[in-house]
């Protein structure tokens, strides 16, 4: 009892005879384990909270190309991807998988915008280069794995996308939706935020996939003879 009436800072000569010390005590420990519930809940939450803007993806993020059955793939033209992760993505083929691809049309007005995203300025004909060379890295894929079988699909849009995405193995459980939100004047380059939703992400994994789905439906087949 000498813990409780020191937590209350109790004077004996004068509160102790108005209190119940029966009841005192056992409103001290419900305080008490109140306090440590609270403690928990702040420090797990000091563990998972997210208030910084991740900029790199994690290391599954190559070998889960490497992996795939199937990816599902947009962006405004994946110049920079294309080339860093290009013999992940043979290696993908070699080995049955399918690539759909999807990236912005050159000879279409979404670079005019496109352009805008840098501080700087960047004349719009840059990004179309860009675009063009990411389409000749993909006509040597085509060229090589599309013999017999179709194992790579490109199709392009005119239409300014908000974020480069890549879906591995839809149809499985353990499907994953990598994306890296394109931004204005601010984190560019390979800064861009990106974070990764899976099935348990609710709500947030069934908007984007239904978007990225939906604009690979928009698409228009590439003719790889078409390119200039």
């Amino acid at each position: 009892m000498n813990v409780i009436i020191s937590i209350f800072k109790i004077k004996i000569d004068t509160d102790i005879v108005p209190l119940n010390l029966t009841v005192l005590f056992f409103v001290t420990i419900v305080l008490l384990t109140n306090r440590r519930k609270l403690d928990s809940i702040y420090a797990l939450l000091s563990k998972t909270g997210k208030t910084k803007i991740e900029d790199i993806f994690l290391d599954s993020y190559s070998t889960d190309i490497i992996n795939a059955k199937e990816i599902i793939q947009t962006g405004i033209h994946l110049s920079s991807n294309l080339n860093e992760y290009y013999s992940q993505y043979r290696k993908m083929l070699e080995t049955g998988g399918h690539l759909k691809i999807l990236i912005v049309d050159p000879e279409g007005h979404a670079f005019d915008m496109a352009a805008m995203r840098f501080p700087n300025g960047v004349d719009s004909k840059q990004e179309r280069l860009r675009a063009i060379s990411s389409l000749k890295t993909l006509n040597k894929l085509v060229d090589e794995f599309n013999t017999t079988d179709v194992k790579i699909e490109i199709k392009l849009i005119d239409y300014l996308l908000e974020y480069s995405s890549l879906i591995v193995n839809l149809n499985d459980l353990d499907c994953k939706l990598y994306i890296e939100r394109y931004t204005f004047r601010i984190y560019g380059g390979s800064k861009k935020p990106k974070f990764v939703l899976n099935r348990n992400s609710g709500e947030w994994f069934n908007l984007f996939n239904h978007e990225i789905n939906s604009i690979w439906a928009l698409g228009k087949p590439y003719d790889k003879d078409s390119l200039k």
